[in-house]
């Protein structure tokens, strides 16, 4: 392979939990072509005990999650959705911890500057499952910004040496209904965006090998502990309404997101077209942990009603 043309690529989940999942369709088209270096990486709400114990720490929060055929720690019960992964697919998943106490922002670039490790990336992908990474801040209800937002400010604080083409895709937009996100909202910010996607594609189970492994991978991932995903994955089989997987029924007991084309589709865009509309992103600042970025997402939103 000539490096000279291989572009260099990240893959990141954006907002803790399995987004990292939402990126796999992504990864393996990417992989289908040996022109590209792929890093997988998830913002992590996996216990620093878990991680300390099974992986390899490399920066403050930065551990390396490598594939392991020893499994008998790794119940139902288990909360690790990357080793979970590295084992589904055979590569390392570098995992940033998602601490209220612990994160800061500083130090998710610490992370990304280890990775990085003084190349120039091609490509840094964020990805959502859900629409938290959209919002502008001004919407009635803002879901659970802290993480995705915390995270999108460390990428946008990366240097243009660092990091060439920083870019969003979100999948599944409607299902952050379930958690205090108004649809109209969800549907008026999609709207604005329409003109800056950089691409929009219909996830399709029947005609696409990739997404039928992604939703493969999520089911043997113990997907109890993903609601997004199932959901996702649930209106890829081809289920629509209110249809709750059986696997979720011990989380929760009626879902309130109808599943719909919008479940199965995925958005891209430049980061900064996303992230230009938001009014607070200035103002969080690299050394705030999440208790402080929380208090300062809130803090705009009050003023603003």
């Amino acid at each position: 392979m000539n490096n000279e043309t291989t572009k260099i690529v990240f893959i990141s989940g954006c907002g803790g939990g399995y987004d990292l999942f939402g990126g796999l369709p992504h990864y393996f088209k990417i992989k289908s072509s040996n022109n590209y270096e792929t890093t997988l990486i998830n913002y992590t709400f996996t216990t620093r005990e878990l991680l300390s114990k099974y992986s390899k720490q490399l920066t403050t929060l930065l551990y390396c999650v490598s594939p392991t055929k020893d499994i008998s720690w790794l119940t139902d019960n288990t909360y690790f959705p990357e080793q979970r992964l590295a084992n589904e697919i055979q590569v390392p998943i570098y995992a940033i911890l998602c601490n209220y106490d612990e994160t800061r922002i500083e130090l998710i670039i610490e992370a990304y500057r280890y990775l990085i490790d003084g190349r120039t990336i091609d490509e840094i992908i964020l990805i959502d499952g859900g629409s938290d990474i959209l919002l502008t801040g001004n919407e009635q209800q803002l879901g659970t910004p802290d993480e995705d937002m915390s995270h999108a400010r460390a990428i946008q604080l990366l240097s243009s040496n660092e990091v060439k083409s920083k870019y969003i895709a979100v999948i599944g937009t409607n299902i952050d209904c379930g958690h205090g996100v108004i649809q109209s909202d969800i549907d008026a910010r999609l709207n604005d965006l329409s003109s800056k996607a950089t691409f929009t594609w219909l996830w399709q189970y029947e005609h696409d090998e990739d997404i039928r492994r992604y939703v493969d991978i999520v089911s043997r991932c113990c997907p109890r502990h993903t609601i997004v995903h199932s959901l996702i994955c649930a209106a890829l089989q081809g289920h629509r309404g209110y249809y709750l997987p059986e696997h979720l029924r011990g989380r929760i007991s009626k879902s309130i997101v109808p599943l719909t084309e919008a479940t199965c589709t995925s958005t891209g865009y430049y980061l900064e077209d996303v992230m230009s509309d938001n009014v607070y992103l200035k103002e969080l600042k690299p050394e705030m942990n999440l208790h402080q970025v929380h208090d300062t997402i809130y803090k705009n939103k009050n003023q603003s009603q």
